[in-house]
This record gives structure tokens, sequence and C-alpha cells, in this order.
């Protein structure tokens, strides 16, 4: 496969930018709203506490991100980092600084694509958006996807448009997303530790699909890895949840009474994938009681992002919809 040739990302120039020209950009976000007037002070009091901003990507985390959970509640400490937000963004769209990784992921919510489409920048979003629909991905969660992706992967590299990414962009990108974990900060960017787990499954996703597409454009020499279905059969070793397979497998001889084979079938696949994603996701989780809504989307949402291992292309509707409807048709009948 011929690969399409990468150009250079520019190198950042590490200069403040001034009050006029970030006044231009909040007005073709905002128009006359007061709002050009707060994010000007905002603006002002960062450049006077980092007026090097090598300083600022040299300060604690905490202090960059400006606003951390401290056990109970989200509380403010740096209204300079916390506030700067957009002006951080107008840096990078100017090819000022690029953000690092940490920085993204401590910032779990940053919605910046309305400030990239007012700058005239869309990173190539609308194709690749039908490229992977070609390759057989649901429209609206293929566009979401690659729109977070691309989003960040553009604050960290400056690359606008889909050319100037490569395969090691969202290879240590995806390698950012597992390190995190270990941060001994964590929690001061997430409630729970649970919590980063079933965002980071999601953004792990997100990176996939968009290994996908540029290996299927060609701009990838490795072909994705296909995570093995969770539907296959006695090679893969059944997590170690005692508990939960004793309720299954009760369930399961309840619905032998009155089922056909095929359907048992489906049931016994589709919570086998469900238990294996809750053994990777909520490693300490022991009862079905435990699971919480906001997991039960997760899972879906996982699921958008799978590959057969038949096909190597995205599960089908119809294979999504049996394996959701095992698992809520098991939860609507009494998982315990």
């Amino acid at each position: 496969m011929a690969l399409f040739e990468v150009s250079p990302t520019p190198t950042p120039g590490w200069q403040h930018l001034s009050a006029e020209s970030y006044k231009r950009f909040l007005r073709q976000c905002m128009g006359e709203s007061d709002g050009v007037r707060r994010a000007l002070k905002w603006q002002a009091l960062f450049q006077k506490t980092y007026p090097d901003l090598r300083a600022w990507f040299s300060a604690p985390l905490a202090e960059r991100v400006g606003r951390v959970y401290d056990g109970s509640s989200w509380v403010t400490v740096s209204e300079a980092s916390h506030h700067a937000r957009l002006y951080l963004v107008f840096l990078v769209l100017q090819g000022e600084i690029y953000l690092d990784w940490d920085w993204l992921l401590a910032v779990s919510r940053l919605r910046i694509w309305g400030r990239l489409k007012q700058a005239r920048i869309n990173l190539d979003l609308p194709l690749l958006t039908e490229e992977a629909v070609q390759l057989g991905y649901q429209r609206r969660n293929a566009f979401e996807t690659l729109r977070w992706s691309l989003s960040r992967l553009f604050l960290h590299t400056g690359a606008t448009c889909i050319a100037q990414m490569t395969e090691q962009d969202v290879a240590d990108f995806s390698k950012a997303v597992q390190h995190f974990k270990t941060r001994s900060d964590l929690l001061q960017f997430y409630e729970s530790k649970e919590q980063y787990d079933m965002l980071a499954q999601e953004y792990q996703g997100c990176l996939y699909l968009l290994q996908v597409v540029l290996y299927h454009r060609g701009q990838a020499r490795s072909e994705p890895r296909k995570r093995l279905p969770y539907g296959e059969k006695e090679t893969v070793a059944q997590p170690e949840k005692p508990r939960l397979q004793a309720t299954v497998a009760r369930y399961l001889a309840v619905r032998q009474v009155t089922d056909r084979p095929e359907t048992l079938k489906h049931f016994q696949v589709g919570l086998r994938r469900f238990m294996r994603w809750l053994a990777q996701m909520a490693p300490d989780l022991e009862s079905f009681a435990e699971v919480t809504r906001e997991q039960a989307l997760a899972y879906a949402a996982f699921l958008e992002t799978e590959i057969s291992l038949q096909t190597g292309k995205p599960l089908t509707a119809w294979s999504k919809r049996n394996y959701l409807a095992a698992v809520k048709q098991f939860f609507q009948q009494g998982a315990e």
C-alpha cells in the first residue's frame, strides 16, 4: 500500500499575542457581547502571571488546569489558568504553542470545535466522516468520535489537516491515555479512578477509529489491531468473577426451559461479552447490582467502536442490538 507523504508540522513561536489580535478573534466568536471584555481581562491576567509561556508549561499540572477536585467538590486553584483556556486555544490557532497530552487529558471537557470553525479550520472532518461511513461506521458516531480525536491532536501537534497527522501521533496519544491513569494526582482531575477508566475506554475507541481511517487512506503502515471479540470460544479465559458467572448461569438455566437453542446462544454470547467488558473496566465489581447507568451507557458506546474478527469491520447494527438486548433483558428480569 502506497503511503501518503506527511506534511511537516510547524515549530511553535512561544510568544504571547496582543490584546488587539485576540479581540479580533473574540469578536469573530462572540460578536460585541460582554464576553469579549471578560476574555480580554483573563488574557491580561494570564500574561501577567506567566510572561514567559514556557514557565506555564513547567508549572504543576493542577496549577495549569486551574480547577481541581478536592474529594467532594471542584475548586479553582488558579484563576489565571482556568479562565485562559480560550486564549490558549487562540495561541495554538496562531502557532505560538502546542498543548501537552497531560493537560489535554486533565481537562476532560474542552469544547473548541466552534472556535476552530470560526477560524475556518475543519481538520478534514467532513471528508474523514464520509470515509468512516464507507468503512461501515454509523455517521453520527463517526462524526463525534473523529471530532474528539482530531481537535485534540490539533491542539497537541498544530496539524490543521489530516495530511499532517501520522499513526505515530495516534499511537503517542493512546499511550498517553494509558499512562495518565498512573498519575499520583489523577483524582484531582477525575472524581474517581472508575470514572477515568470508563472515559479512557471511550478515548481509546476514538483513537482506534482514527487509526482505521488513516490505514485505509494510506497514512498508516500498521494494520489496526483487531480487538478480540467477546463472543469467541474457549481460547480466551473467562474472567475470575465466580459470583457474576453463577448469576448468569442460573439465568441461562431458566431461559433454557423456554428458549430455542439459537436464542439461548445469543444470550450466552451477549452476556459473556458484557462480563468481560466489566472485568476490564470495573475489576472490583462483584455483583451485577453494583452496575451503574453510566457503566451501561459506556458499554453501549464501546460497542460502537468494536471490530468484528470475522469481517474486520465495525459490528453490524443487528449485532449491537442483540448484544444490548441480551444485557437489557437480563437486568429487566432480575440480575440478582
